[in-house]
């Protein structure tokens, strides 16, 4: 089997999906590509700038927040480094400050 990355530009092309030449992805290739895809800073940015987030301070680092239809306020802080956000740090973001799944967040992207 055969794997290959959709997208010309070589920084941008372990951020989309993979595709396998002359056959279909099994669920067990697709759980061990997806396990080690980390997004970048840059993405958390794009996302939070399409799902209405708003950029109330702009520092060190890009600080958005979303005002909930509840009442609630979800805030992030995004880094203005380059490079993937770290898996440890991963874990904690899209559950504990932007309330979204996985799938959800790449629909943002």
């Amino acid at each position: 089997m055969e794997w290959g990355l959709e997208g010309n530009d070589d920084e941008n092309r372990k951020h989309h999906a993979p595709y396998v030449l002359n056959a279909s992805l099994s669920r067990k290739t697709w759980r061990a590509w997806w396990a080690c895809w980390m997004p970048s800073w840059k993405d958390l940015k794009r996302c939070c700038e399409n799902d209405g987030w708003e950029l109330y301070k702009d520092t060190d680092h890009y600080y958005y927040r979303k005002f909930m239809p509840d009442g609630t306020i979800k805030r992030t802080k995004v880094s203005k480094g380059t490079g993937e956000i770290k898996g440890h740090l991963w874990k904690t973001i899209p559950k504990k400050q932007l309330h979204v799944t996985q799938e959800y967040f790449n629909s943002k992207i």
